[in-house]
């Protein structure tokens, strides 16, 4: 079941609205020993349910340059199961994410082409693994996390010369896991050059 919208509020203002409920039944999951996890095996879990909110939402500030924002608020838990705790989160779905991003190009003059942004994205704690009933008190969390990425570009003719910075201030944390036994570590520091060209 899901209900959207979709408006253009004003001549510079335009946005999207969903929410959504979806019930899913023997779902596979990691298995819940650590050493079967990483070898790759998997259970199915009863039902779960996941209950949430999407908006995206598209500014634009002047000409040429936009300003982007998209949230998400996702609720995934189990709904009913034998094995493991009803109620509980189900693993690696953050409950909120939001994005910001703004970007401008001159649009005349001698730098007609030249585009730069940047924009921060922030993920929410998720669990590494499902709440087992017979061991209901382990359960590994991941914190929550907020990068900043900025790119930069040029556009003459066919080609795009373009640059982008991702995880700009070199920000540390535990992005993903196989398991609750395994976690993997962050992306640095990182800039990837590119050059484009159209025919």
């Amino acid at each position: 079941m899901e209900f959207g919208v979709k408006a253009d509020l004003t001549d510079k203002l335009s946005g999207t609205a969903s929410i959504y409920q979806i019930e899913l039944d023997n779902v596979t999951t990691a298995d819940p020993d650590p050493t079967r996890a990483t070898n790759g095996y998997k259970v199915q879990t009863g039902r779960q349910r996941s209950r949430g909110v999407e908006i995206d939402a598209s500014y634009k500030i002047a000409p040429g340059w936009n300003f982007l924002l998209a949230y998400g608020h996702t609720d995934v838990r189990i709904v009913a199961d034998s094995n493991y705790v009803v109620g509980s989160r189900t693993p690696f779905v953050p409950q909120d994410t939001l994005r910001l991003w703004s970007i401008y190009e001159a649009q005349s003059g001698d730098f007609a082409g030249l585009g730069f942004g940047g924009g921060m994205r922030f993920v929410g704690s998720r669990t590494t693994n499902l709440v087992s009933q017979t061991t209901p008190n382990l359960v590994v969390t991941l914190g929550a996390y907020a990068t900043f990425d900025a790119l930069a570009y040029y556009k003459y003719e066919n080609a795009k010369l373009s640059v982008n910075v991702r995880n700009l201030f070199d920000a540390r944390y535990r992005e993903a896991s196989p398991s609750s036994a395994w976690l993997f570590p962050s992306e640095p520091l990182n800039a990837t050059l590119r050059l484009e060209v159209t025919f």
